[in-house]
């Protein structure tokens, strides 16, 4: 809620977070051709010509489907050809047909609508900001295993935006599976302004951390963020400035985001004072790591998959032992 009205928000993979209006369930849809074509389809239909009699192929599908040439149909052509659509009532969204080798169809025939789509309303968008600095759209980025495309895909957004107190709070960063040694960055927005508000509604970023593909916790007035490093790094939430930063494990990649519960950060098996003084406290003993998963808290209880076990953690200390 800012400043009374609801905000949806969309982080996307070219490192844009956008915030619409919620849709009114009541409102009437008025009837849209653009939306129902272009918004629902078309329908992309794969034909499988692998080991198949391909007669009637034009010179640029054969180079496609690796076979002899004996000229003229396209894929649609091709496909009314084998009268793959002949027992179906007309398709509700356009199709488009693509020649393939093993590939099988993305929509089985018998599943593709026949019937009217309905239209849907189209989201009215709030504000857009772009997250990623202009100078790391200038480096070059590295696919894992090739030498890239010579253009700038420095990063992007994985993790969830955060809101608190009208601001919004994103880490950006590549997915590593994707590639590796890309820069990190964490922006807070205002959320009450309007349009393209990359310019305007940046309230402070922070460009000190590794790439991150962790969602941020905030808390009593503090950003804790985790980088792909496993450094965790604490920031005021009003000014962006460092109190303190932690590397929790050495040369291994971070999938987690931190949580903050009982005035603590829990990330892995690490635990820290959710303060800007730096304290650590003792963490999960156990020789197994997270993976993937983040910790969860409900109850007063701590859950924590770590290894191949979930862990149910709290303080028993005032607790009564039974006899």
């Amino acid at each position: 809620m800012v400043n009374g009205k609801a905000q949806i928000l969309f982080a996307t993979g070219d490192g844009v977070c956008y915030a619409f209006e919620p849709v009114n369930p009541t409102a009437r849809v008025e009837p849209d051709r653009w939306m129902t074509t272009s918004l629902r389809g078309p329908i992309v239909y794969f034909i499988n010509v692998k080991e198949k009699d391909t007669t009637g192929l034009s010179p640029e599908d054969y180079a496609k489907v690796k076979d002899k040439d004996t000229g003229g149909l396209m894929p649609a052509e091709y496909a009314r050809s084998l009268n793959l659509l002949s027992t179906l009532p007309k398709p509700a969204l356009p199709l488009e047909f693509r020649f393939s080798l093993g590939v099988p169809a993305t929509t089985p025939i018998d599943s593709i609508p026949a019937a009217s789509v309905p239209d849907v309303p189209l989201l009215k968008k709030i504000w857009s900001f772009d997250c990623i600095p202009a100078a790391y759209k200038k480096l070059p980025f590295y696919p894992r295993q090739s030498k890239g495309d010579g253009r700038g895909h420095p990063c992007d957004i994985i993790g969830t935006p955060v809101f608190h107190n009208n601001r919004v709070y994103i880490a950006i960063g590549g997915d590593p599976n994707h590639g590796g040694e890309c820069k990190g960055s964490i922006v807070c927005i205002d959320a009450t302004q309007t349009g393209d508000v990359t310019e305007k509604a940046r309230v402070w970023s922070y460009e000190g951390l590794n790439q991150s593909v962790s969602t941020v916790a905030v808390a009593d007035g503090l950003v804790f963020v985790v980088d792909n490093a496993y450094t965790v790094h604490c920031l005021d939430a009003d000014t962006g400035r460092c109190y303190w930063t932690h590397p929790s494990r050495q040369k291994l990649t971070c999938f987690s985001s931190p949580l903050v519960a009982d005035g603590k950060v829990f990330i892995g098996k690490t635990i820290l004072s959710a303060t800007k003084e730096f304290r650590l406290h003792d963490g999960i003993k156990n020789s197994q790591h997270t993976e993937y998963s983040s910790h969860s808290v409900a109850n007063g209880v701590l859950y924590a998959v770590i290894g191949k076990r979930l862990w149910a953690i709290c303080d028993k200390s005032d607790q009564k032992t039974e006899k």
